[in-house]
């Protein structure tokens, strides 16, 4: 895995008596609880900040801890691990944070990987897909994938993680178990050794939608020369919308008109880079994932994505206004 680039550190594994698997950094903590270092102080006991490349610390742990595992710190292997795992309890009314509180889960959704289908399905992408992928100790998965360039994905689980239920992120801030692990209850194996391929364009897009992406999440900046909206009305919701709906219909467009869709929603998405403080560099990167994945060329995608912002960027769009009572009280 450090061959690779991929950060690594040493883990602690424990079989408990209900067959579940705890996991845990084996270098105790350099400080007691509460302590903020991230490392600084230089010494070892700071979890997966401790991970490393380097040959030598490699080869120097594994003599004095050759009972441990392996874990890879995701985010500096600018790595997004899906980890679809079995059903967790009875299942609930809904399981994808966009599904309606009327619309029924179909009964064939019953873990992870059936509920990634349906959003897959939903989003018009495809699950699973052919990239690096490690079967667990527990009968579930761990598909990797390349973040997006200049893009920082954050870890989450479940509902709030953006995916769905049975269903968590390792990206920043987050580690997986290396395979070739193992533990008396099993081992953590390569099943499928392809090449690690792009975050799916339909997965990105949710974890924006889900405020995974801090660059693509922060609260809008009030307008220039303009009275501030009132307190309680939070804009983000209505930013998070536009960009999920301008990146989807990139991801999804056809063949003779992914040049056109691409310049059409570099020009929205650049309408709302200055009036919501959005980062211009964040909002390029995610046109260019989804650009890539309809199947756009990265030097053609980048002069479009680069023409369509600037042009948006000269019409910045008004922010929505807050509800106006009629008089009497009615809205």
């Amino acid at each position: 895995m450090a061959a690779r680039g991929w950060p690594v550190f040493l883990v602690a594994l424990a079989v408990e008596a209900d067959g579940s698997v705890t996991k845990r950094p084996a270098i105790r903590s350099a400080h007691p609880p509460g302590h903020t270092c991230r490392g600084e102080c230089g010494e070892l006991g700071h979890g997966h900040l401790d991970a490393t490349t380097d040959p030598a610390k490699l080869g120097a742990w594994s003599s004095a801890y050759h009972r441990c595992a392996w874990g890879i710190s995701t985010g500096p292997a600018r790595l997004v691990v899906i980890d679809p795992d079995r059903a967790k309890g009875e299942r609930p009314q809904r399981v994808l944070p966009d599904q309606r509180d009327d619309e029924a889960t179909p009964d064939g959704v019953i873990d992870g990987d059936d509920v990634l289908c349906w959003a897959a399905e939903r989003s018009g992408g495809r699950w699973p897909v052919d990239t690096f992928t490690v079967r667990t100790v527990r009968g579930g998965t761990h598909a990797y994938f390349v973040a997006p360039t200049g893009l920082v994905i954050t870890s989450g689980a479940g509902l709030t993680g953006g995916l769905g239920w049975c269903v968590d992120v390792r990206a920043h801030g987050g580690w997986v178990v290396a395979p070739g692990s193992r533990c008396s209850a099993g081992r953590w194996d390569v099943v499928d050794d392809s090449p690690v391929a792009p975050l799916p364009a339909w997965i990105l897009v949710r974890l924006i939608a889900a405020g995974r992406v801090p660059s693509l999440a922060r609260p809008p900046a009030a307008p220039p020369r303009r009275p501030a909206p009132p307190s309680g009305l939070d804009r983000r919701p209505y930013v998070q919308a536009a960009l999920t709906a301008e990146l989807t219909a990139v991801a999804n467009a056809a063949a003779g008109c992914r040049n056109v869709s691409l310049n059409r929603a570099s020009y929205n998405v650049g309408q709302l880079v200055d009036p919501y403080g959005l980062t211009l560099r964040a909002v390029a990167d995610a046109l260019l994932a989804a650009a890539q994945a309809c199947g756009l060329g990265e030097t053609e995608a980048k002069a479009a994505i680069r023409s369509g912002l600037a042009a948006g960027r000269r019409h910045p769009r008004p922010t929505p206004e807050p509800a106006r009572r009629a008089p009497g009280g009615a809205a």
